[in-house]
Parts: C-alpha cells; structure tokens; sequence
C-alpha cells in the first residue's frame, strides 16, 4: 500500500485540538496540555502523539487516557 510510513491505522475523520494550560507560568512551573481527538472512525488505533520536546527543558509523563463516545482525551 501506498502508507506514509508513520501511519499508526487510525482510520476516520477525526478532529484534533489541543490546550494548554496555564498560560503564564515560572521556570519549573508544570504545564498540562490535553489534547482532543473527535469525529468518526475506529478509536481502537487512535494513540496519544509522541511528544519530542528537549529533556533539558520539559519531563513529559505518560498520558492519562479518557475516551468519550467520539472522543479521546490525552492529558
């Protein structure tokens, strides 16, 4: 097949939108952002985005994982 090669198999027509908060924050302040997959498809293959910041920077922790009807929440 004609895949691109970072294609995870979720298929559908979904949305994605994303928030941060706070918005104003002090060096070593933690921010959460939650970010919303909604619409139509197969949420069985729909997975958390792989979040690279610089480690020098930011501690990304493993997503707390909710799924709604035709939503799923990463936070």
């Amino acid at each position: 097949m004609n895949k691109p090669q970072n294609f995870n198999g979720a298929v559908g027509d979904f949305n994605f939108d994303i928030q941060a908060n706070p918005r104003k924050v002090n060096v070593g302040d933690p921010i959460t952002l939650r970010l919303i997959i909604s619409g139509n498809g197969n949420f069985d293959t729909v997975e958390a985005p792989l979040l690279n910041f610089n480690k020098d920077y930011f501690k990304v922790y493993k997503p707390q994982t909710q799924h709604k009807d035709n939503t799923r929440i990463f936070e």
